[in-house]
């Protein structure tokens, strides 16, 4: 798969789970631990994986909401950096991003 379809089809996944997420989170559950657990089968059928590195997306909560990210094409986790849409430009950091505020 090209590395524009790839990314296509994780910010879908990631998508995807980030509402999966907003409903949990809507519900009356506290929130703590990954994502997996949570939202399957309950939300989704299966929690996809990030596309990129074959491995669970990234997820964080703290007090003000929650963070849901996959690493992007480069493969590296820049530690939730914003994704920068400028192809062709390596080493810009490009993490793949929903926050969540908490309610």
């Amino acid at each position: 798969m090209s590395a524009p379809a790839e990314q296509c089809g994780d910010e879908r996944q990631l998508a995807q789970v980030a509402l999966a997420l907003a409903a949990y989170h809507a519900g009356p559950w506290q929130a703590s631990g990954g994502a997996g657990a949570k939202l399957a089968p309950a939300y989704l059928p299966t929690v996809p994986d990030d596309l990129f590195v074959e491995k669970p997306l990234i997820y964080h909560t703290s007090a003000d909401g929650y963070v849901l990210y996959s690493i992007g094409p480069n493969q590296q986790d820049e530690r939730r950096e914003r994704t920068r849409r400028r192809r062709g430009r390596p080493g810009k950091p490009d993490d793949l991003i929903v926050h969540a505020p908490a309610r």
